[in-house]
């Protein structure tokens, strides 16, 4: 068997593992959904990694684990600087307005319309938790408000801006509101035909029948 002390270099959330029942198999397989998910973000679409294949209990050494370590450090680098570019963004914009309409009218503004509970609730400040491993997961528990869903089918995390039916966004609100006019609509038409009374109509007389 390919050495696989390798895996116990990487430094990917995997603190107490076990060896076998919850052990190598299933965290390198948790690692390689992980690396495709990243590989699909467009923040790293230079980024490439080919290993995945050798990603499993009986083709994982040392060596693919020292390069799946050293493709992470390019991910948290390529991350960390967006990261900085990002809060650049947002202190030059919060001078900008500062500048404009003074540190008075900021500190107002931020008492008019920032709530301290809302926040504490879509940002689920009270969670210790950044992220949990769910069946071949890693799932992010941290401000869930701020993360995409990986549903296709119109399912997200409570608060989510934005859900997906297929590669299509569409703002919660408006998918929301579309799902209840959809459902309203079925209503009328099952009520207008009676569908449920035949349904049931249906059922009785099968069961009848089957006696």
């Amino acid at each position: 068997m390919t050495n696989v002390t390798g895996l116990c270099q990487i430094q990917l959330y995997h603190r107490g593992w076990q060896r076998f029942s919850n052990g190598p198999e299933k965290k390198l397989c948790q690692i390689k959904n992980e690396i495709i998910k990243l590989l699909q973000l467009p923040e790293l679409q230079d980024f490439s990694f080919d290993y995945l294949d050798q990603m499993t209990y009986d083709n994982f050494s040392t060596e693919i684990g020292d390069k799946t370590i050293d493709f992470f450090e390019k991910v948290k680098k390529a991350f960390n600087k967006r990261t900085s570019d990002l809060n650049k963004l947002r202190d030059d914009k919060f001078h900008e307005l500062v500048a404009k309409y003074g540190d008075d009218a900021m500190v107002q503004l931020k008492r008019d319309y920032y709530n301290d509970k809302l926040a504490e609730f879509v940002l689920d400040k009270m969670q210790l938790k950044m992220l949990v491993h769910y069946k071949d997961e890693i799932v992010r528990k941290k401000d869930p408000i701020f993360a995409d869903s990986d549903s296709k089918i119109g399912r997200a995390q409570f608060y989510a801006a934005e859900k997906f039916i297929g590669n299509y966004a569409f703002p919660t609100i408006i998918f929301n509101v579309i799902i209840l006019w959809l459902f309203s609509l079925f209503l009328f038409v099952a009520l207008y035909f009676d569908w449920f009374k035949k349904t049931v109509d249906f059922l009785s007389s099968f069961r009848k029948e089957k006696r």
